[in-house]
């Protein structure tokens, strides 16, 4: 199945099948690292699944967070993000379901360090399931860079699911067919890479990832309006407003974004949807929402 962006070529060819329903009143909770970090914030993957699944199971009544830190590991998320978790299991709505999404910072130990990963996420999965949470596994995305870095520690998910029955969506293979799919003489094409810095997702990454786990949780990956984030990038210092500023965007919606620099700052431009090129210089940009974005004023900072 191929879900296509405007200006963003093949954002999937790979058809995730449904692997868990999500069901009344659940709380599904994604534990990853710092790529669910930037994912928890508006118009991150996180978001994106929320609103889909509220936009097309409204009766369900539920609900798609995160939990994610840098440099995390699969450890750590034994070690550190258990205790978090019991104090979420204490607390209102507390979570249902647990998606495992854990490994790039895994990867730094090359091949050594999958032994480990594989029976990190055995521990994981008795540690959620004697707290009687339901489990899935999500394979890790990738290097842009290094499509092959990943591939043992996916294939390591992929067994450990295997084992012990559990559902699986694998991010990995969507991610790999996606930039196969948009090289062309080496390279990636303009605006679809999926990440910002060959790691951390870009706007692309954040929809690619947001439209496999929608798939395998049994929900289509469409949106009955936009989410908008503005933010400051660069190192300087700055003030943004929108107008309108809106939580969703219908389709069409003109929204002009302003930015106000701190004294001594210069606006170096706007740079749209985690890609490098600058697409205006000016402090105000017009941005006609069709599709879910990332506006970032890049603001070089003072000496």
């Amino acid at each position: 199945m191929l879900f296509c962006l405007a200006g963003a070529g093949v954002v999937s060819a790979f058809d995730q099948p449904v692997v868990y329903q999500l069901k009344s009143k659940d709380n599904l909770l994604i534990m990853g690292d710092s790529t669910t970090e930037r994912g928890i914030p508006v118009a991150g993957f996180v978001p994106l699944i929320d609103q889909a699944q509220r936009e097309q199971l409204p009766d369900l009544g539920a609900k798609v967070t995160g939990m994610g830190y840098s440099y995390s590991t699969s450890r750590d998320l034994i070690v550190h993000y258990m205790p978090m978790l019991d104090r979420l299991l204490q607390a209102p709505n507390p979570p249902t379901v647990v998606a495992i999404f854990i490994g790039l910072n895994n990867s730094g130990q090359k091949e050594a360090g999958v032994a480990p990963y594989t029976e990190d996420l055995r521990t994981l999965h008795k540690l959620l399931t004697d707290r009687k949470l339901r489990v899935i596994y999500c394979t890790p995305s990738a290097f842009v860079t290094d499509l092959n870095r990943m591939k043992s520690y996916a294939e390591a998910a992929r067994k450990v699911a295997t084992e012990l029955k559990c559902p699986l969506i694998d991010v990995q293979t969507a991610w790999v067919e996606h930039v196969q799919a948009n090289v062309k003489d080496g390279k990636i094409a303009p605006k679809t890479n999926p990440t910002v810095d060959g790691c951390h997702f870009s706007q692309v990454g954040e929809i690619l990832t947001a439209t496999t786990i929608l798939q395998g949780l049994g929900v289509k990956p469409v949106w009955q309006k936009f989410q908008l984030r503005a933010g400051i990038g660069g190192g300087g210092r700055g003030k943004i407003t929108l107008t309108p500023d809106l939580p969703f965007y219908p389709s069409g919606t003109v929204v002009t974004v302003k930015v106000t620099t701190e004294a001594g700052d210069t606006l170096q431009g706007w740079a749209l949807d985690g890609h490098p090129d600058i697409v205006a210089s000016d402090a105000e940009y017009t941005l006609t929402m069709s599709n879910h974005h990332a506006i970032t004023a890049m603001i070089r900072r003072k000496n």
